[in-house]
């Protein structure tokens, strides 16, 4: 079984025992991010399977995924890819419904997996990966609330790799490209 392994700026692989963190920097050497998935696809085990799925869910009477899409909006993103799978339908008719009054700034797409989907979170990221193209994103799941603070922070944050007390090896270097990014997380 093979891995591949994260990649620093400097082309070396990332020591297994180095810690990812997130470091906003007033002067990022890169530009923000500006493009974001919404994973809505991923299916539902028995046993939290609910109707209408977790990202339609009301909160304050709007759905759980345009809380999310104004979030995203108010802390800087442009682009935003939803994908969708077996509830894709629903979740397009509602998007489709607010997208001129509540989303002006965003442009929407979205990354179909089909009504038949039956992966999970993982593999639906794996399927995201030519939809996303080269470019650096962040990853949020649809039904976790967010808050647009945190997500400026992360737009213009650079992953560094720290060693843990006591290793060996180069403090700070950056790791910036081929996944790193874009294997970033909601809140």
């Amino acid at each position: 079984m093979s891995s591949n392994p994260i990649t620093l700026a400097s082309g070396q692989p990332l020591p297994p025992s180095s810690t990812i963190v997130f470091t906003p920097s007033p002067t990022p050497p890169h530009p923000p991010v500006t493009i974001a998935l919404v994973t809505a696809a991923s299916n539902s085990h028995e046993v939290d399977r609910c109707d209408p799925p977790r990202c339609m869910l009301e909160i304050g009477g709007q759905p759980l995924i345009e809380l999310v899409l104004s979030q995203l909006q108010d802390g800087g993103i442009s682009t935003v890819v939803i994908q969708v799978g077996q509830d894709g339908d629903r979740v397009k008719a509602t998007i489709s419904k607010s997208q001129a009054s509540r989303f002006p700034l965003l442009q929407i797409t979205y990354c179909d997996l089909g009504a038949t989907w039956r992966g999970g979170a993982c593999l639906s990221l794996l399927h995201a990966k030519d939809a996303m193209g080269d470019q650096p994103f962040l990853v949020f799941p649809s039904d976790y609330i967010y808050d647009a603070g945190i997500i400026e922070n992360m737009r213009k944050a650079s992953l560094q790799v720290r060693r843990r007390e006591g290793e060996r090896g180069a403090r700070g270097s950056g790791a910036r490209g081929s996944g790193a990014r874009g294997s970033g997380g909601g809140a």
